[in-house]
């Protein structure tokens, strides 16, 4: 009797004071205040320079620029091809982003789209694109039942050894030739749940679990394999993140590693694989961005109602401004800071761009 009610205080010492971290004065000041800028506003230094005009006046102190969009480099690499926007051809739009971001003391992120390379139906038209070069990287779908849709997004598999070298080496590039804050993951999960079928992620997952006959049936994944598979996907996915964030905090230890997640922990985890509050909890990122850009308050709460058991202090709340009025992205705000989290990330600059007036209003709320 005695075991059990000690138990149950060092149960309640535990719990009490993480529970009350969830009632934050809503006047208090928003500690990261930051914004998504699409690779679009890079093109030129006068585009860049609206941005950064925007953040100063705005009361930003973080921006996650987008360097890496669709397998191609808003900066100067030595073998990740350069995107074909940037007027003129050798003007590096990062470089000079990050000088204009030390004037202003603003903290740059970079954002990457890690497994995400394509979007078009026609192929790149650079013979050096990764799409190009590297056909046997890029993940398949084994369709579920009936289903046929043409998926025009070309995702690199998260499973393949080749592909996980070859992002090392984009940010390993990236941090031997560039001073920046921050890290931020985009697209760090699969296509969706019929995704993962690469070739050589099925080689692998067979070899791990010493099976030699066929895993698939009916057009799925027979259902003795299914926990199994699910599992090993998740793991594929939590096991790269935590070795290349721990590389990346070797060579730079105070830089800031974030990732956009899906809202809802449960589909995350369950449909694209990101099992994301493991991530804050062995440390493999520092924050995680939620993209709650539901315009529908009930769906706000409600994916926030699930991160209940991580530390607040480890999410920034990402709101979208692209899709709903000011009235609804201000009750989202109000919502994010009674709840404690460490910030909120608006999305997107760009959306906003012909009606920059839209965030005078935000501003005071910061």
């Amino acid at each position: 009797m005695i075991f059990k009610k000690s138990k149950l205080l060092i149960l309640l010492c535990f719990f009490l004071p993480y529970q009350n971290s969830f009632s934050l004065d809503i006047n208090s000041q928003i500690e990261f205040r930051a914004i998504w800028v699409l690779r679009s506003s890079l093109v030129s230094k006068k585009e860049i320079d609206k941005v950064f005009e925007f953040a100063s006046e705005n009361n930003f102190n973080h921006i996650f620029l987008q360097v890496r969009g669709r397998g191609d480099a808003f900066y100067n690499s030595s073998f990740v091809p350069k995107s074909s926007l940037i007027i003129p051809d050798n003007f590096d739009p990062l470089s000079y982003a990050l000088n204009q971001s030390k004037k202003l003391n603003i903290k740059i992120h970079l954002w990457l789209n890690m497994f995400l390379i394509w979007s078009s139906k026609n192929k790149p038209k650079n013979p050096l694109h990764i799409y190009n070069q590297h056909n046997g990287w890029i993940d398949k779908s084994f369709l579920l039942g009936n289903k046929t849709k043409e998926n025009y997004f070309k995702f690199l598999s998260p499973s393949h050894p080749a592909v996980k070298n070859h992002l090392k080496n984009v940010i390993n590039e990236l941090l031997l030739n560039y001073e920046f804050d921050g890290i931020h993951y985009d697209y760090i999960r699969y296509s969706d749940v019929e995704y993962g079928y690469n070739d050589y992620a099925i080689s692998i997952f067979k070899t791990k679990y010493n099976i030699n006959d066929n895993i698939f049936s009916d057009n799925k994944i027979i259902i003795k394999y299914e926990h199994k598979w699910n599992d090993f996907k998740r793991n594929q996915l939590s096991d790269f993140i935590k070795d290349l964030s721990f590389e990346i905090k070797k060579q730079k230890y105070d830089i800031i590693i974030t990732a956009a997640v899906k809202p809802n922990l449960i589909e995350a985890q369950n449909r694209f694989y990101q099992d994301w509050s493991k991530w804050i909890i062995n440390k493999s990122i520092d924050y995680a961005v939620p993209m709650n850009y539901s315009k529908k308050n009930n769906v706000f709460k409600s994916n926030i109602s699930q991160l209940y058991h991580i530390f607040p202090s480890k999410i920034i709340m990402g709101i979208g401004v692209y899709n709903q009025d000011l009235n609804s992205v201000l009750e989202k705000i109000e919502i994010t800071k009674k709840n404690n989290f460490s910030g909120i990330s608006f999305f997107s600059y760009d959306s906003k761009k012909e009606n920059l007036k839209f965030f005078e209003k935000i501003k005071t709320q910061f």
